[in-house]
């Protein structure tokens, strides 16, 4: 049962918990396109399942939501990792094929909002980039990048220091400059996946 709270005119978090449709219709559409980003650059399976799992998940749990609107993002980005994480370990129990990270051409997608936000991105290229670095390079460049989440944000989420973050983040980006500048690895140079 959800906690009465009284909404004022700038208390998102309290309209949400009331259940007003207009605020969950905003949150949705403020990052919907973003978790379904996030779990295609991660390899997900179904990127509209995801983010339906994920809106509804926190319908269920708004009640216990203790946070101001800033920290939305964050929590959202926190139920769609656990979900993907989920649905990685569930696929690999079941030995399955998944889809490749390039194959999502014939994806329809279920949402305006989520074809508008992804529209935005080359997702062809950007996934091609992606598949250049590392698992754990990939994720911190996408909670960073489509999550929009800070370092300590990111670290919390992934149960690293904050500096190892930042050190993946660099050597992703540094791998990938690398990649399109053509540039090989140096001689004996190794990244935290042990180079090239």
């Amino acid at each position: 049962m959800s906690r009465p709270r009284e909404p004022s005119s700038d208390d998102f978090v309290g309209r949400l918990t009331n259940g007003d449709e207009r605020a969950w219709a905003e949150l949705y559409h403020q990052f919907a396109g973003r978790i379904a980003g996030y779990a295609r650059a991660r390899g997900g399976r179904d990127p509209d399942d995801l983010v339906g799992d994920v809106f509804a998940a926190a319908a269920e749990r708004i009640d216990r939501f203790d946070g101001a609107e800033a920290q939305l993002r964050p929590w959202l980005f926190t139920i769609a990792h656990h979900r993907l994480a989920d649905d990685i370990r569930q696929r690999k129990r079941r030995a399955t094929d998944p889809t490749e990270p390039g194959g999502f051409d014939a994806l329809e997608l279920g949402s305006d909002a989520i074809g508008e936000s992804l529209s935005r991105l080359d997702a062809d290229g950007a996934l091609e980039m992606l598949s250049w670095v590392t698992d754990e390079q990939r994720e911190v460049l996408t909670l960073r990048v489509l999550g929009q989440l800070s370092i300590a944000e990111t670290a919390a989420l992934m149960d690293k220091p904050p500096g190892a973050i930042k050190a993946l983040q660099h050597r992703a980006i540094a791998r990938i400059q690398r990649r399109i500048d053509g540039e090989p690895y140096p001689i004996g140079f190794r990244d935290d996946d042990g180079g090239g």
